[in-house]
Formats: C-alpha cells, structure tokens, sequence
C-alpha cells in the first residue's frame, strides 16, 4: 500500500517525479495507491498525461485512490478522476476543470477544447463514469439531465444530445441544477450523487475503513529522494540560469588559464544541467545529441577549419537549439506557452552571457594583480605592452631579441595554430602568430620566448 502526495501545480517535473513515484510504488509490489490532492492544478498535457497512466493502472490489477480532504478544482480534478475511487470531504469542492479557460466554446474547431473534452470522454470510458458530468465540468454551456433506463431503473446522468440518441431506451428526468449555467462544480456529498465519487468521508481513517485497510496495515508514505531534491532544486529558472553562467565562466578561465580542471568542472556543469532536464521530463536524446553536434561543429571550425564560418555558426545554433529544447517541453496544448517558455529560455540565457561578460572584464582587469594569477595571464606573441599594470608576460620570459627571429623558413605540416616548419635546415615546433597556414607556405620567425617560435606567413 502507498500514499502519494500530489502537492503544487502540476507542470513537466512534478509530473515526471509523480511518475517516477508510481514506478517505484509498483516496483515495491504495492496493489493499492492513494494519491493524495492539494494542488491548484498545472499544464494540461502534463496532468492529462499523469491521469491516463494513473487510470491505465487498472491494467496491472492495482487499484487507486484520490483523497480530496479540501479542493480538487481545475486541472487537480482530472488527476482524480483518472483513479477508481474518489473520496472528498462533505466540505470540498471538485470540478471546475476549465476554470482557467478563455476559449469560447461555440468554436468547436479550438484545438485545446478539443484535447480537454477528449480527456474528459476518455476518463469517462476508463472509468465507467457519466461522461456528461464530466463534460460539463469543462464546458459551461452543456447541460445535462438524470437518466433512467426503462428496462432496468438504473439511473444516471446524460446530456442533451446523448438522450436524443437512445430517447427509446432511457427516460429523460430532470436537469442538474449545476450544469449549463457555468463549470459544474460539486461538493462531496453532490458529487456521490452525480455517480462521480464515493460517499463522503470525514478524515483520512475514514478513507482507511471505506478501502479496507485495518489499523495493523501499514501504508507507506512514498517521500521524495535526494535525487528528487536535487532535480526540483536545478529545475528551478534562478538556479538553471546560475548553471549556465558558471559554466560559462568555467569555459572562459579554461580557455585563459588551460588548466584542464576548469573544463572538467564546466563539463559537469552541463551535465548536471541534462541531466535534471531529463529527470524532469524535459530533456531526452535528441537535445543531448544536438548539444554534443554542436560542440564538434565548434571543434571542427577552431582545430580544422580556420576563420569563423558555416561550422562556427551552425555549432552555435545547434547549443543554443538543444539548450531551448532541453529546458521545456513543446507541443503543448495551451496557445502561446510553447513561445512563452523559449522566451524565458533565452532571457537566461541572455543573462549568463552578460555575467561572463561582465566576470571577463573584472577578470582582465584585476586577475593579472593578484600574486598567484600573474604568472598565469600571458601577452599576445608579438605585441608590447606599457607600463599601466595590464597584463604581461613576466620580465625573464619577455620578447626579447632571439638569433632565430626574421629567420625563413617553409611550414612543413599545416599550422592549425602549432605545427612543425623547417627554418634554417632544420624541422622546429612552431606556433602561427595568427590565421591556420597551409603547410608548404613559406615562413618567418617574429619572436622566440624559449622553445616558443612563432611564425607568420610572408
């Protein structure tokens, strides 16, 4: 036996962890789950989602249960209906499921209309209750009536439409005060009556006694793991945005200082950032796929090709593309929120890069003055530098002038930047002083800082 909260709007990571809740729930042999419901509601797809595999359950002979103790309006109520049993309080309220609606409902062509009250009918069918109920909980102008079947008695509840159609089979009774005048909306002890729900329950060991667990059964309370913890905690837009400025910043020291460890750490950075994105049910292997493209296109334009081209600028489409599509999900259902969320997307990532931007200039103004970064900030080969305290080379490794320096020679492999030239006879590690250059180009020495030859081409 286990007892799920479901706690806070319902979006793509609480729905993936819900998810993981049942698996593990159904992993441990449970044959019985109680969800319990404090939620405003959420995303439609997501919740709809959540439902259908709650209802499915049926499937594997494990039987669910919503305990309503306050509210289940809005989105909420779907993920209760999609459970066998639904236990309110006489006090709560349940319904409302299009409360947050503004589509009009005389424009049948409205495709998140139609999603919601194919949900409700779906719901309806898994669970044998009157789809006219439901229906009308997300449409406020439908309304229905009691319905008795002439041949048996047995009463329920139908639509306008649903009693034309079999009008021979069923007598037509009378209409349901709280449907066709706004979204139905019903109380517990209402709710049994529409066939909806159970009767109403006073506390949660009344709900016990009603499913048949005696006080020695113990139920267990599913609880969040630190797994959880921590994907909820980096799925949060403050803390995604933090990650992508450290990485950032991890990626511009790296490139400064090429210390190694940096890069490992900014590597671990986007992990983590993938990875909660996956858990949170956001992410998969195409944004991962795109992601790694992307770096290689990046490699190939800085290690193989040189200049800034067609590899350069598809690299950076393709990280900034996976990074967008890793961070929401799209296809949803509620017009305008697919654009809204890039947009939130792109404004962190925006911010990131105005962090290192800012972290950049801080550091090229103040990392060359501390005492044990100085060494590590070096000039560019070729230039001098005055004495206004920017960064420079340390005087025993400054350009000074070297037997070798206005040498020619000719560039033996292609120099992408480093590569070997033959100058004077004889074949030397040398570094291009700027663009990648072609190896059997001819060659001159500018500078020489220890083994360090830097050529151009002449």
């Amino acid at each position: 036996m286990s007892l799920i909260e479901v706690r806070g709007a319902i979006n793509s990571v609480l729905g993936s962890f819900l998810q993981r809740q049942m698996s593990r729930s159904v992993e441990a042999g449970a044959d019985l789950i109680i969800f319990e419901i404090h939620s405003p509601g959420g995303q439609l797809a997501q919740v709809r989602d959540l439902a259908i595999a709650i209802a499915l359950l049926q499937d594997r002979d494990i039987r669910t249960v919503a305990w309503v103790p306050e509210m289940a309006t809005g989105e909420a109520a779907i993920v209760a209906l999609g459970c066998d049993e639904i236990y309110l309080t006489p006090e709560a309220t349940f319904g409302a499921v299009g409360r947050r609606r503004d589509f009009n409902f005389d424009d049948s062509s409205h495709d998140e209309k139609a999603f919601l009250m194919q949900t409700m009918q779906e719901l309806a069918e898994l669970k044998r209750r009157p789809a006219a109920v439901l229906l009308a909980m997300a449409d406020p102008t439908l309304q229905v009536f009691q319905a008795t079947e002439r041949a048996t008695g047995i009463v329920t509840y139908k639509s306008d439409e649903e009693l034309d159609a079999v009008e021979a089979e069923w007598i037509r009774g009378p209409q349901v005060a709280e449907a066709g005048n706004g979204l139905l909306t019903v109380t517990g002890l209402r709710a049994q009556q529409l066939l909806v729900a159970e009767p109403p329950v006073e506390s949660f060991d009344e709900v016990r006694q009603r499913v048949g667990l005696g006080p020695d059964i113990a139920i267990r309370r599913v609880q969040k793991q630190w797994v959880d913890d921590l994907v909820f905690t980096l799925n949060r837009p403050v803390i995604t945005g933090m990650l992508f400025a450290l990485a950032f910043i991890l990626i511009y020291l790296e490139v400064h200082m090429m210390t190694g460890g940096l890069g490992i750490a900014a590597v671990l950075c986007i992990s983590l950032f993938f990875w909660s994105r996956f858990l949170g049910g956001t992410a998969g292997a195409l944004e991962i796929v795109l992601f790694i493209l992307g770096l290689a296109f990046l490699a190939m334009e800085v290690f193989v090709i040189p200049g800034f081209g067609v590899f350069g600028l598809s690299g950076g489409a393709l990280l900034i593309l996976s990074l967008v599509l890793a961070s929401q999900t799209f296809g949803n259902i509620e017009p305008g929120r697919d654009f809204s969320q890039a947009t939130e997307t792109m404004k962190l990532l925006s911010v990131a890069v105005l962090v290192v931007l800012g972290f950049g200039l801080l550091v090229n103004q103040f990392l060359p003055k501390l005492p044990f970064m100085e060494e590590m900030v070096l000039k560019v080969p070729g230039t001098e530098l005055e004495d206004d305290g920017s960064p420079r080379l340390r005087p025993e490794l400054a350009n000074v002038r070297h037997e070798l320096v206005g040498a020619r020679g000719e560039a033996a492999t292609m120099l992408r930047p480093a590569g070997k030239a033959r100058i004077e006879g004889r074949l030397r590690d040398v570094v291009s002083e700027g663009p990648f250059i072609e190896s059997g180009s001819r060659v001159e020495v500018v500078s020489v800082q220890g083994n360090h030859v830097v050529v151009r081409e002449c």
